[in-house]
């Protein structure tokens, strides 16, 4: 062989140099190509799953934050609509209940039951609201709020105790296309639980969000009506037909397309319509119910969509994978859907897309990859057989752009993405060059972008004012720590990363955090500690609310646990200062008490002294005038006949104070002979006992009730109160009104008169002790009954107080709350 090859021509063997040195390079470059690209091929594959991701995620978080936009928009305006109707309402004048009854036959708008009701009429300045005539005063308010706003208004007035709101005034139509006048929101719902709006309103709040109108979804806003005496008897609503705000949207969600032939669907969540289409592909099954689908596998995948989606926080994002083969396809594929969930609207929001379609683009490089080694290949070949003598050449002309190619990707997967291959080329090689450098440009962008959002996120965790910090869960070293965890526990970041509880904190602390993180480490969910102390550097000993939260990886188990530290020392030692405070005013309210009864006491004893040691010598005076006066009064002038009777009126009015200040001490507390009385009763036996002249005419008016108490204290009080204005009646035809009132929590109660009447200056003193209006001699009064009535109804619980003008008589009101 050896002396074959001496004996050839020196052309033969150049060019089997040549060849042999074209084939050799051939297959080196060939080698080194497939090497570099399979790196490449999977640096690029991986960056490529990124970007779809991303994409997804994009095209999922965008018509969140759109359909999230909206809302805020539309309750913006609904708020707006509110403010409207209220300004209209209010300028209509001042609303009340009348003393006329209406009969309204109300309607559940949920279960469509009707039941008749007699409520009082609404009446705004004094004008009836509520009735199903298009002329109604109440209809005109809230037309004028819809022409304004150009949506729905109504005035909903309360029919009972637990708040079931009656629409009395209304723009809604039914689906009769007329007012819904008469139907009503109940105060608990068809599934049992309370009704949110008429939650919201009984306590005397104003309701924003997402409620059902008459037959269908709005978007609303409700706050009470009240009364002068601030009790609820209505409220007033604006609102937005959902359905409305779902067209604007529509268009823009079917125009949103996923890879080839993905689209973005809505499905309702929850309720009677949970399961069914909202928004479809093409908008072709919208409306449909899809609750009872199966995927390819046989799973309920609707089922398994909603429930998941229903977990997700605000702005949180899950995915669901499944089988799925439409009609006229011949095997199942597989669907990827990435969810989101609006709760305002109960929107489940799927962005579905079929994971072959997303295969598209690692197909292209890969197709991309074996053109270019086949090309390679066969060009060797073509230079080794035609050109065997430049062959050298040629190959340095491969070689030396795939070198450059090379060391480019060397130098971009040392994180330089700044590089390119400067290849001018019009061939293969030039082809992979532009290939590369665009595929490098791109990498750059994703990295960029994946840069900031990481920024941006440092940036809110470094600013939240509550202490975050990431531990590794195989150790329990820190590998995140912001900066109001360096402010509080006085240490920088550098000395808390890769550290354990055991190098920054004393052993009994440590211990304490450790069986912490295992127990978030074994129970894979969050952890709440209400209260743990902690020793700092600058601040000593401060006790912090912490959340640690399991952060899992793709199998489900927890690789890092994320705390959340809030600083609760200030709110505990306010706490503790309120418990001393508390115990402090225990301590005051027990000596005040002692205070109280040596003080009834020392009443009681005056009491018997006045009873047992003045009436007796008070007897004996009294029995000596009335001996003067029988014996000598027929001998006396008449200045001595006025001097004994001034004597006896004298010892009368003091016998009368006497009585007086014993039933005074008497009602210092509540009788333990407490029974059902009848006021109404007890008020026509005081009438029917009292000396009543001619000229006055006593009137009982309303509905009185059957109140838990003492019937002699109850008793004083109307003696005393009608006693008065018979006595200082001064007109020729007296009248005296007896009245009773059911509020909310409370009977009212007033007893007025068209007597003299009471200066102003003069409403408090009347309640004092002795006092009186009118001289000594001109009334026989001892100025203690109102102050007994006065101390009977406070006793109770209740108030009193004087309405009166002068020359207009006067009205005397009380009140006495509700009892069970």
């Amino acid at each position: 062989m050896i002396n074959f090859i001496k004996n050839l021509n020196l052309s033969i063997k150049i060019s089997l140099i040549g060849a042999g040195s074209v084939l050799l390079t051939a297959v080196a470059l060939v080698v080194l190509a497939v090497w570099q690209s399979g790196v490449y091929n999977k640096l690029s594959q991986k960056e490529v799953n990124e970007l779809i991701d991303d994409n997804i995620d994009n095209i999922a978080n965008g018509v969140y934050n759109l359909v999230y936009t909206e809302n805020e928009a539309v309750q913006q305006q609904v708020n707006y609509n509110l403010q409207v109707a209220r300004r209209i309402f209010k300028n209509a004048g001042k609303v009340s209940l009348s003393n006329n009854k209406v009969t309204w036959n109300a309607i559940n708008q949920y279960t469509k039951e009707t039941f008749q009701v007699e409520i009082p009429q609404m009446q705004v300045n004094g004008r009836a609201v509520g009735s199903i005539t298009a002329n109604d005063y109440g209809n005109k308010i809230v037309d004028e709020v819809t022409e304004l706003v150009g949506e729905t208004a109504t005035i909903f007035q309360r029919i009972n105790k637990k708040g079931d709101m009656l629409r009395i005034a209304t723009t809604v139509k039914n689906e009769h296309n007329k007012r819904a006048l008469g139907t009503y929101i109940p105060a608990t719902n068809p599934d049992g639980l309370p009704n949110p709006v008429v939650a919201a309103i009984m306590n005397n709040r104003t309701y924003h969000g997402r409620a059902y109108v008459v037959n269908e979804w709005y978007l609303t806003a409700y706050e009470p009506i009240k009364d002068e005496y601030g009790n609820i008897i209505g409220m007033l609503y604006g609102g937005v037909k959902q359905k409305n705000v779902e067209a604007r949207l529509r268009n823009s969600i079917l125009n949103t397309r996923v890879g080839k032939t993905g689209y973005v669907y809505v499905i309702n969540g929850t309720g009677e319509k949970r399961g069914y289409y909202i928004i479809s592909h093409h908008g072709i099954r919208d409306g449909e119910n899809i609750w009872e689908n199966k995927d390819s596998d046989g799973k309920y995948i609707i089922k398994m969509i909603v429930n998941k989606a229903l977990t997700l926080k605000a702005g949180e994002l899950a995915t669901v994978r499944y089988r799925w083969q439409n009609p006229g396809e011949s095997h199942p594929r597989w669907k990827i859907a990435r969810l989101t969930y609006f709760a305002q609207w109960d929107w489940v929001i799927g962005t579905s897309v079929y994971e072959d379609e997303l295969q598209y683009y690692y197909v292209i490089l890969e197709n991309g990859r074996n053109k270019m080694m086949t090309i390679m290949v066969i060009a060797g070949f073509i230079i080794i057989l035609l050109i065997s003598l430049t062959s050298i050449g040629f190959a340095l002309t491969i070689t030396r752009p795939l070198k450059q190619i090379t060391k480019t990707a060397e130098i971009i997967t040392t994180g330089n993405f700044d590089q390119f291959a400067d290849i001018h080329s019009s061939g293969e090689i030039g082809k992979l060059a532009q290939t590369f450098n665009f595929m490098a440009h791109q990498l750059k962008i994703t990295l960029e972008g994946l840069r900031n959002s990481e920024s941006f996120l440092n940036k809110i965790v470094e600013n939240i004012p509550d202490m975050i910090f990431v531990k590794e869960t195989s150790e329990g070293r820190f590998v995140r720590f912001n900066k109001a965890g360096e402010n509080l526990l006085g240490f920088n970041r550098e000395e808390m990363l890769g550290k354990t509880d055991y190098d920054i904190f004393p052993e009994d602390v440590a211990a304490f955090f450790t069986a912490k993180d295992k127990d978030v480490v074994v129970s894979k969910i969050p952890l709440d500690i209400p209260e743990e102390k902690i020793l700092t550097k600058n601040f000593g000993t401060r006790v912090l609310h912490t959340q640690k939260i399991p952060l899992l990886d793709d199998s489900g188990n927890p690789k890092f646990i994320l705390g959340i530290s809030e600083d609760i020392t200030e709110i505990k030692k306010a706490e503790e200062a309120l418990h001393k405070l508390n115990e402090e005013l225990e301590h005051r309210v027990i000596e005040r008490t002692k205070q109280l009864e040596s003080a009834n006491k020392e009443l009681k004893d005056f009491a018997f002294i006045v009873s047992h040691d003045l009436k007796a010598p008070l007897r004996a005076v009294s029995q000596l005038a009335h001996w003067l006066k029988e014996d000598y009064y027929e001998k006396l002038d008449d200045e001595g006949k006025e001097t004994i009777d001034i004597i006896l009126r004298r010892i009368k009015r003091m016998d009368s104070l006497i009585d007086g200040i014993l039933h005074y001490s008497r009602v210092g507390r509540l009788s333990e002979k407490r029974e059902k009385v009848n006021i109404l009763s007890l008020v026509n036996e005081v009438v029917s006992s009292l000396i009543i002249p001619s000229n006055i005419k006593i009137h009982v008016e309303g509905e009185f009730p059957t109140i838990i108490g003492d019937l002699t204290q109850f008793k004083q009080v109307f003696q005393n109160i009608i006693s008065n204005s018979i006595k200082f009646m001064d007109k020729p035809e007296g009248i005296i009104k007896i009245n009773c009132d059911s509020l909310a929590d409370q009977w009212k109660f007033s007893v007025s008169d068209n007597g003299p009447g009471i200066e102003e200056k003069y409403f408090e003193k009347v309640f004092q002790i002795f006092q009186t209006l009118s001289s000594r001699d001109s009334q026989e009064s001892t100025g203690i009954g109102l102050t007994i009535v006065k101390k009977i109804v406070e006793l109770y619980g209740g108030e009193v107080h004087i309405e009166s003008e002068i020359n207009n008589g006067t009205t005397i009101i009380f009140t006495i709350p509700k009892t069970e």
